[in-house]
């Protein structure tokens, strides 16, 4: 099978050459047109076929677009029911106050979680970070600040959350 790229330079060269018979004489012009005209069908059925073929990769594009789509939507829907599900779960395991559930199949508990630092509000620089940057940034150093509430000091720009819980499904 030829491709394309050689049949337009084969077909740019019989043209030239062609037309280079015509000017000597040695053919006429209607002669020339028609060895033209044959010389080009084998270069429009190449372009025919190669249309032919964008023309199905353009429809697997849209099938895969389209498929794409749909994949996306079951997964965003699946990903929805998971985390509904997992949250009923968990709801109703600390309403209810429920022990772990494990057997050979599955592990089901409510987790402790570590408390968590929240920044309300500027630190003092004893209580930040520098990062090396440009530009050079500061940022809270939440273990510091931590370590500072777990020992009892008050701090207007932070507090802890404590009592915080997962659920964990394995």
């Amino acid at each position: 099978m030829t491709a394309l790229y050689t049949l337009t330079s084969e077909f740019q060269e019989a043209i030239r050459n062609i037309g280079a018979m015509q000017e000597r004489g040695e053919i006429d012009a209607e002669t020339a047109d028609d060895t033209i005209e044959g010389l080009g069908l084998d270069l429009t059925e190449k372009m025919r076929n190669v249309g032919l073929h964008c023309k199905n990769l353009r429809s697997d594009l849209d099938q895969l677009v389209q498929a794409k789509a749909q994949f996306d939507d079951r997964l965003k829907a699946a990903k929805a029911a998971c985390e509904w599900y997992e949250g009923y779960l968990y709801t109703n395991m600390i309403k209810t106050k429920h022990a772990p559930i494990a057997d050979g199949q599955i592990s089901i508990r409510v987790k402790p979680m570590p408390d968590l630092v929240e920044v309300t509000g500027s630190a003092p620089l004893k209580y930040s970070t520098l990062k090396a940057a440009i530009p050079a940034t500061s940022s809270p150093d939440k273990r510091a600040i931590k370590k500072a509430l777990d020992a009892g000091e008050e701090l207007p720009f932070a507090h802890l959350i404590k009592d915080r819980t997962k659920l964990e499904i394995k």
